[in-house]
């Protein structure tokens, strides 16, 4: 990702329309995400106004500088795009004829590595007003807020399943796999969790932010806009409130779950000591024989007349280490309080 981040920067092999993507995240050995933004800017233009939309998402992945999901090694192209595509709700749809919402196969993204954000201009508004769309520049914009919802809510639902993957039972499947994972995770999440709470502010304080409108005491549909507009700001300040909530709970569901790996690591480290201070314990108690053994040896330095290299005899090396060495484990046991 550095290379391709380098190569947009330096505008390499990069043309007008190509896809930028910001992050790449891995999930799992199956599943990874984009980031993408998209920049608004609205402005007054005499008595209307004008908005600007820049989006990351333009032409096929597959052009533009090689990024990790397109990796220089994948000279076969994909039978299908590896991106899933962004799930809309829209209200009462499941009343409705969905046909009305289909893209026309005209502007259907066919490359190897589409993008359904690439046609999102595509039956833009319709779920709008059409009789608010000029004259609240807020109330216009709100298809692409909620698009943005949208996806958000889709990863946060894989992020939610790799959680859940890496915790409860499963954590002691891989304690190792499950702390990375938790550890990386919680960094996306501490990252979303800041510009949610940047785009909870903005939606609080859109009235005062002064969107650009058309009301006016002649125009009914302007002047009945308001309500309709607060309506929806408030919608989707709930919205993003949820998901505010929703990245909390997941935080606190992946330190605890690290809590649990390292509480868990440690657990195991002290069983390994507990074995380890067991073989210890046994070769201490072998030493409490053979040592005793040893002393006598060294001590009657086996001049012994069995060898014809002294005058005592055999016997009196048994003698001599037999009692010590029970004396010996006398002591054991009394130091350790128990009988061997």
């Amino acid at each position: 990702m550095t290379n391709y981040l380098h190569d947009v920067t330096r505008e390499y092999n990069l043309q007008a329309g190509d896809s930028i993507v910001r992050a790449f995240n891995v999930h799992n050995a199956r599943y990874f995400s984009i980031e993408q933004e998209v920049t608004i800017t609205v402005q007054r233009l005499n008595s209307k106004w004008v908005a600007l939309i820049w989006t990351d998402a333009g032409r096929d992945l597959g052009s533009g500088p090689e990024g990790p999901w397109r990796p220089d090694r994948a000279r076969t192209p994909p039978r299908k795009s590896p991106f899933l595509p962004t799930v809309h709700y829209f209200p009462n749809i499941a009343a409705k004829n969905l046909s009305e919402y289909a893209i026309p196969e005209l502007y259907q993204s066919r490359g190897p590595f589409a993008q359904s954000a690439s046609i999102l201009a595509k039956h833009y508004g319709l779920t709008l007003d059409p009789s608010l769309l000029a004259a609240d520049s807020f109330h216009a914009l709100t298809e692409i807020f909620q698009s943005s919802a949208n996806s958000i809510c889709q990863l946060f639902n894989l992020i939610e399943s790799i959680i859940d993957q890496s915790t409860g039972y499963n954590l002691y499947k891989s304690q190792d796999y499950s702390l990375a994972n938790l550890s990386y995770h919680l960094d996306l999440l501490n990252r979303f969790e800041n510009r949610l709470r940047e785009n909870i502010f903005d939606l609080e304080h859109y009235q005062t932010h002064k969107w650009p409108t058309l009301r006016n005491d002649n125009n009914e549909a302007a002047a009945g806009s308001k309500p309709k507009v607060d309506v929806a700001a408030a919608l989707l300040l709930t919205d993003f409130q949820n998901f505010l909530s929703r990245v909390e709970q997941l935080s606190a569901r992946c330190q605890s779950g690290m809590s649990t790996c390292m509480n868990s690591a440690a657990i195991a480290e002290s069983k390994r000591a507990i074995a380890q201070a067991m073989s210890v314990e046994q070769l201490t108690r072998l030493a409490f024989f053979y040592i005793p053994l040893s002393f006598t040896t060294s001590f009657f330095g086996m001049n012994l007349s069995y060898f014809g290299s002294g005058n005592i005899q055999l016997w009196v090396w048994f003698a001599a280490s037999v009692p010590l060495v029970l004396a010996s484990y006398i002591v054991l046991a009394w130091l350790g309080g128990k009988w061997i």
